[in-house]
């Protein structure tokens, strides 16, 4: 069987080669997509992580009160840090926010009802609770990291 519009002087052996050539070029383009969208993505974390460490260096110099945004230190930190969505502990994550425990416990309510993060169990300690970004809170974070780094991702 010839290709459609070929000469119909090339053989099915080369229709084949051409056939089997088109489609290793269309996987190559779509393994260099795949890729690109994989390092793009690391390179969103790696800049949520440094707004969030310049975060913690401005607030040792001016008075955190005036600038203090801990639900988005939250988001923040689960971006950077929790890339394979495991999820982080309550415990760490209040920290990330650096605020006192009751304003970061608030906080996650508040980012957990609006359906950014969720809560579930530790499946090796029935005790502890670990937060992770919902697809919901990870496209917004990473809008807004892309916004900070001066790419459209809309």
């Amino acid at each position: 069987m010839s290709l459609p519009g070929n000469n119909p002087q090339v053989g099915e052996p080369a229709s084949d080669a051409i056939r089997t050539m088109l489609h290793a070029m269309v996987d190559q383009l779509l393994a260099e997509r795949r890729r690109d969208q994989t390092e793009q993505a690391a390179d969103l974390r790696e800049v949520a992580r440094a707004v969030y460490q310049t975060r913690r260096a401005r607030n040792k110099i001016l008075p955190r009160e005036l600038l203090g945004e801990p639900a988005w230190d939250i988001l923040l930190d689960l971006y950077g840090n929790d890339a394979d969505q495991r999820g982080a502990s309550t415990k760490r994550v209040c920290l990330a926010a650096d605020v006192p425990y009751s304003t970061a416990w608030r906080c996650l309510a508040a980012l957990e009802a609006d359906g950014l993060v969720e809560r579930f169990g530790d499946n090796l300690d029935a005790r502890r609770q670990l937060v992770r970004l919902t697809e919901r809170g990870e496209a917004a974070v990473r809008q807004c990291v892309g916004v900070a780094a001066g790419l459209a991702l809309c």
